[in-house]
């Protein structure tokens, strides 16, 4: 069955800890959504949580898959931090991964090497955030796990 439509290219998708909302990634529209989870498992109520621009579902590559504007957030792999109560995202286009609370606010700003397309937490008491990005290059194994530890 189809449980949603109308989603700019969907990636990352998670469950709130409470099991009422589901969160998704809109890579290409620059968005993230929210769904409300009705009692039936049905998908509700769809909405954006974050809209980074205005521009809509828009993207275009180079030769290496890479999108052209790399000024916009793409978001991508998402993670939920129990601790904080927010969603980290992977942007690739801006090489950052972002934490966002539940009222939108952003946290962190993480910096990486390579373009981040996913982001998990965990570690001991979950507080180190691993993140897979890729230069994106037709190099041999472009591509890098990198960490960074929270105190």
């Amino acid at each position: 069955k189809i449980a949603a439509s109308n989603i700019g290219y969907p990636n990352g998708i998670l469950i709130t800890p409470d099991g009422k909302h589901l969160i998704v990634a809109e890579t290409f529209s620059a968005t993230v959504s929210i769904f409300d989870i009705h009692k039936d498992n049905t998908l509700i109520n769809q909405r954006p949580w974050i809209k980074f621009d205005n521009l809509g579902f828009a993207v275009s590559f180079d030769e290496h898959g890479v999108p052209e504007n790399l000024n916009r957030h793409y978001p991508d792999g998402i993670c939920f931090d129990e601790k904080l109560n927010a969603v980290w995202i992977a942007s690739p286009g801006k090489k950052e991964v972002l934490c966002i609370d539940s009222n939108r606010n952003c946290l962190t700003v993480i910096k990486t090497r390579f373009h981040p397309f996913d982001c998990v937490l965990g570690g001991q008491d979950n507080q180190t955030l691993f993140i897979a990005s890729s230069d994106n290059s037709p190099k041999n194994k472009p591509a890098i796990i990198e960490k960074v530890t929270f105190k």
